[in-house]
Order: C-alpha cells, then structure tokens, then sequence
C-alpha cells in the first residue's frame, strides 16, 4: 500500500517538471535602424559686381551719381572661382575713393552653420609700408536672407586692415544661416542720395593720404571658416 502511494506521487512529479519544461517559449522582436548623416556644404554666390566710387562727391560735382570707373583710369576684375574663392583685382584707386563689392554666402548643406574663424592673410604684392597699411579703412555689411526674403539679422562692421578680422569674426560669432537661407555682404538696391553703393565689403583710400601711397600695391585675403551651429569645444581634462 505505501509502494504503491510512492510510485503515483513520482509519477505526478514527472509529469509537473515536464509541464514546465514545455512552457518555456521565446520570441523576438527587431528594429532596423538606417542612419544617413547630413553635409555642411556653403558657396559663394554673385549677385553684384564691383562699384568705384568717391568717398565725397559734394567736392567732385562732376562725378555725383557716377561709378568712376568709366571715367577714370579705375579698374576692377571680379571673378569666383569655383565654389569658394572670389578673387578681386583693383588698378589705379586713388586717395579719396572706393571700392565696394557684393557677394552672397548660401547654405546649401543640410545642417544650420555659423562662422568658426576669419582670418587676414598678407599678400606677396603688397608694396604699401606697413605703417599706412595698417590703418586702412575696411568695412564689412552683411545680412542674413531667409528663403522667404526676410531679413533675420544684420550689421555693419567698421575697422581697419589691422583689426577688420577680428571685428568680423566677432559679429558673426552668433550669426546662424540655415539650410536655404543667405549671408548676404552688402545690398544692390542701397545707395545714397547720389547713387552710390556704401555697404558691401569695402575698402577706402582715406582722402588725407599723401605721395607716399601713390604707385603701391595692397594685397590680402580674408579666408572665412565656417562649423556646424551647435559645435562644442571639448573640455580638456
């Protein structure tokens, strides 16, 4: 009587542990990720060529509304090359006038950018003593263009060639430009009472300039650096 008790409560203990044994199912769930990355990707843009200009026509009645350059010996070359560079090549300014010209800077990337660096790099042609040099008046007008044409900030930068750079940099430091939207360096449509173009990126011979500076040469170039909007700079521990 006791075996038989023993046998039948092995046997329902077999039958448990297979029980549990068959009940231990799995399944699996996927999710497939594809990550495409974006570009940062600016380009210059013309949208103006160069204008020769007094810097006081009130003195040079004969001139009021005139771009000198077709009556004087002033010339002027405006040529990009490709995407990035936009060379300017200026014959025979004078003390008392100068040179503005119009460009556009587009987002064709697909992130928001803002500039990174500017940096004045000297020429090998410069003839020009560094002492005047240094005190040449250069200006910098921009603003920024949304595709829907409104203008979302903008500013005026007066400096020299010793310091314009970083007069630049410093008001550009926070100047986002969007996919789509233009940082635009001066305005076509913008001239004074006489019709002359006085933003843009320009640069003046002072009117008190002496024979010194006569037969010279200037030559520079401002080298724009651009980073993605929300970058950070790592910490170093």
């Amino acid at each position: 009587m006791n075996k038989t008790k023993l046998i039948s409560l092995s046997l329902v203990l077999c039958l448990v542990l297979m029980g549990a044994a068959f009940a231990w199912w799995t399944q699996s769930t996927v999710i497939q990720n594809t990550v495409n990355t974006g570009n940062l990707d600016v380009k210059l843009v013309d949208i103006g060529g160069p204008g020769i200009y007094f810097t006081n026509p009130n003195n040079n009645p004969d001139s009021i509304g005139l771009d000198i350059r077709e009556h004087y010996k002033v010339r002027a070359n405006y040529e990009f090359v490709g995407n990035y560079s936009l060379n300017v090549n200026v014959e025979n300014l004078f003390p008392g006038s100068y040179i503005t010209y119009i460009y556009g800077v587009d987002n064709t990337g697909t992130v928001p950018v803002k500039v990174n660096n500017v940096d004045l790099i000297a020429g090998n042609q410069t003839t020009l003593s560094s002492d005047i040099l240094k005190d040449l008046p250069i200006a910098f007008c921009y603003r920024v263009v949304k595709s829907d044409n409104t203008v979302s900030s903008e500013g005026v930068v007066d400096g020299t060639y010793s310091d314009i750079a970083q007069k630049i940099e410093a008001a550009l430091a926070n100047v986002v430009i969007v996919p789509g939207d233009m940082l635009v360096i001066g305005d076509l449509d913008a001239t004074d009472e006489y019709g002359q173009v006085q933003n843009g990126f320009m640069i003046t011979i002072p009117e008190e300039w002496e024979n010194e500076t006569e037969g010279k040469a200037i030559s520079f170039s401002l080298k724009f650096d651009y980073i993605q909007a929300n970058a950070y700079k790592k910490v170093s521990e």
